[in-house]
């Protein structure tokens, strides 16, 4: 009880430097459609990790991934090539973009709130026609150790370590690095653990990828308990935007990984191909 708070009051204290910015989780898409993804908050500055970070440390920058002081309703739009798309944060601050255009590897993009005085540029991760294969992967008990089934232990690995001092699951990992294709992570945490997962991914050496992550809350969140419904509505939808890839799948035991490649890969023979399930019981 004491080390809870702890973390929050010196959590609160860390906001004081707090500046409005945009979190882009994901910006995807073929070279007729692009899904751009994010969150506008007011949020203090993340901090350098190492391996040597305490228990203490590591809450407090965990705690501050959840929390943030959204802009709700905030006018947002994304200009390029001279076109512009207009929206708006939801009650909760996210924002998504599906947009028709003609969009390449190069291109940068344009995210401008608050009249201009933020500006984010970013960069598509787009996947050709000419691409027929590509990965899709759980991330939990895949490619990391949580320990999903086991919930102090989850917690204890999500709060209290930071993404150098995870341990990364080889064996998941090693056939996904070494074929070096698209990889998109489908994962059942929530949006705001996205950095923490890109950074874990890049310290281990993974190619370029788009992770796919829960909206918990605000308009049209995704189910925060079915995972088979959540995980199989965004897998379709990977397979309409990308309908001539032949998807390698992997995941793990302790959810619905498995049930899920086996309902699609029945669904969309085509489109599913080799599925690999680590037993975390082993």
């Amino acid at each position: 009880m004491l080390k809870i708070v702890s973390v929050l009051t010196l959590f609160f204290i860390s906001f004081l430097d707090a500046k409005i910015e945009i979190d882009i989780y994901s910006c995807y898409g073929n070279e007729n459609r692009l899904i751009v993804e994010g969150r506008v908050v007011d949020k203090s500055a993340n901090k350098d990790k190492s391996i040597k970070d305490g228990w203490f440390k590591n809450s407090i920058a965990k705690v501050k991934e959840f929390i943030n002081k959204e802009l709700k309703n905030e006018p947002i739009k994304i200009v390029y090539s001279g076109f512009e798309w207009i929206g708006k944060t939801d009650n909760e601050g996210y924002f998504e973009f599906e947009i028709d255009g003609k969009f390449r590897n190069s291109i940068k993009i344009k995210i401008v709130v608050k009249n201009g005085i933020i500006v984010k540029e970013l960069k598509p991760f787009i996947v050709r026609k000419s691409i027929k294969k590509g990965i899709i992967s759980d991330f939990d008990d895949t490619l990391i150790v949580s320990n999903v089934t086991k919930k102090f232990k989850l917690i204890g690995n999500t709060l209290f370590k930071n993404y150098k001092q995870r341990v990364l699951i080889e064996e998941m990992a090693k056939p996904i690095k070494k074929q070096n294709l698209p990889l998109f992570i489908v994962t059942g945490s929530p949006k705001q653990l996205i950095s923490t997962i890109d950074s874990f991914l890049n310290f281990n050496n993974f190619q370029e990828r788009v992770i796919i992550a829960k909206k918990t809350h605000g308009n049209n969140s995704d189910s925060m308990f079915n995972q088979f419904e959540y995980k199989v509505s965004k897998i379709e939808r990977l397979i309409k935007l990308y309908p001539n890839i032949c998807w390698e799948c992997y995941g793990d035991s302790g959810e619905k990984d498995r049930d899920v490649y086996g309902y699609l890969a029945k669904k969309y023979p085509s489109n599913i191909g080799n599925i690999f399930i680590r037993d975390i019981e082993q």
